[in-house]
């Protein structure tokens, strides 16, 4: 029988909840950005990641806060206890998602992320190139948002992004440099976020997967978007190539 995630942590910003899978493993996934976000919502379904074996951590937020403010130590201090307890802690985030999973790594303990159309700051100093979202920017004003701050060079995993988005990319450029250890892979065409031909496509395994492997190098996750995308627009209109 599936057992409910409970919650773990929970203020007026910030909620932890935990799915126990019964593994050695735990994947800690995080909110994506949501227009007209007005409070939590209800934890993710635990069942793909239970019958796999993987205890699942989520981290919400009530409001698009970027996951700043003065909760995050506390919901940071709620996952490691709970990843202390694992060999292997993972982060799976899409885009303010993104941002916030390599914002919390280093505080957890993981070993490995997957950031897909990730953003390495909405600050004007840190990404002149960001347009967007800018009345999230209160929340980080004052804030200790800088990833430099806690940028972690042992991280290993994917950064993924559509090239074809000038911003989106030069978010992933600055995000890789800053964290040596992980891989860019490039979805062209996929959009914000870069997996969505994949969802449309009702593939919703294959960015699990490469979430939860070990020792991956995006082949697998690149070759299920060029599937995605000939499924999508057809045979007779190839995917768009990745640059060379």
């Amino acid at each position: 029988m599936m057992i409910a995630p409970g919650i773990v942590f929970s203020g007026n910003r910030l909620r932890v909840t935990h799915a126990r899978g019964g593994g050695s493993q735990l994947l800690v996934t995080l909110d994506y950005r949501k227009d007209g976000r007005a409070g939590f919502g209800p934890p993710p379904k635990a069942g793909r990641l239970a019958r796999r074996g993987w205890d699942h951590v989520h981290l919400s937020t009530s409001r698009n806060d970027w996951f700043l403010s003065d909760e995050t130590p506390l919901a940071v201090a709620a996952i490691l206890r709970l990843a202390a307890g694992f060999p292997a802690v993972h982060l799976l985030g899409y885009s303010m998602g993104g941002y916030g999973a390599l914002h919390i790594a280093r505080g957890i303990g993981a070993h490995r992320a997957v950031v897909v159309s990730p953003f390495v700051s909405l600050l004007p100093a840190a990404a002149p190139w960001e347009t967007r979202h800018r009345a999230d920017l209160e929340y980080w004003q004052g804030a200790a948002s800088s990833l430099k701050d806690v940028a972690n060079g042992t991280l290993t995993g994917l950064i993924v992004s559509d090239p074809t988005l000038p911003m989106d990319q030069a978010h992933a450029r600055a995000i890789a440099r800053l964290f040596p250890g992980m891989i860019p892979l490039a979805l062209p065409g996929g959009g914000h976020p870069a997996t969505r031909e994949l969802r449309e496509a009702g593939d919703n395994d294959s960015i699990l997967a490469a979430a939860l492997a070990e020792d991956i190098d995006g082949a697998a996750l690149l070759a299920a978007h060029v599937k995605a995308r000939l499924r999508l627009t057809g045979a007779g209109n190839p995917p768009i190539q990745p640059p060379s």
